[in-house]
């Protein structure tokens, strides 16, 4: 199993953000979103979400069968979303999936994930 995931990251710890305000995450993971922000921690320690956020918030998550269904379905879902509009200095894993955080965006994840 395979699930595309939405969290709000808030609060901001690392070096640089530009501009500095909540930001969405659309990823895909096995198993669920708990699994990938453990494994992202595992292996990116001090880049890690946990690391440079104080705040995460799990929006949703939708499961799929195969991971091919649950990528196409994530691409889709950030064409939606727009295009990356932030700066992050660190070097973080997935940052071409990080938005700034609008109503906009908030509602087309509800809908997605919903």
């Amino acid at each position: 199993m395979y699930v595309v995931y939405a969290l709000r990251l808030g609060e901001y710890v690392g070096r640089s953000l530009t501009p500095s305000r909540a930001l969405l995450k659309v990823g895909v993971s096995v198993h669920d979103v708990w699994y990938r922000l453990d494994a992202n921690e595992r292996f990116e320690g001090k880049n890690s979400y946990r690391a440079l956020f104080k705040k995460i918030e799990v929006l949703g998550q939708k499961k799929f069968e195969t991971k091919e269904q649950a990528e196409a379905y994530e691409q889709e879902l950030l064409q939606v979303l727009g295009k990356k509009d932030l700066s992050i200095a660190e070097q973080v894993k997935g940052v071409t999936e990080l938005r700034q955080e609008t109503p906009d965006r908030l509602t087309a994840l509800q809908t997605y994930l919903s």
